[in-house]
């Protein structure tokens, strides 16, 4: 037999539970998250190189 405290853990493991369609979104979501620090990477790397170059033709 199970205890009330039991019952209420699977009650709330059950209300944390995602449907399919819900993951399926949230990996959307996080595949654009991903895609968008990736080109905020690449824009963030040129502008370090751009200051870089320029520094360094300054001191030249």
């Amino acid at each position: 037999m199970e205890s009330k405290q039991d019952l209420s853990r699977l009650t709330t493991m059950e209300s944390k539970k995602k449907s399919k369609e819900e993951l399926y979104l949230e990996i959307e979501n996080l595949a654009g998250e991903i895609q968008s620090l990736k080109e905020e990477k690449r824009k963030l790397k040129n502008l370090l190189e751009t200051t870089t170059e320029q520094a360094d033709r300054m001191v030249k």
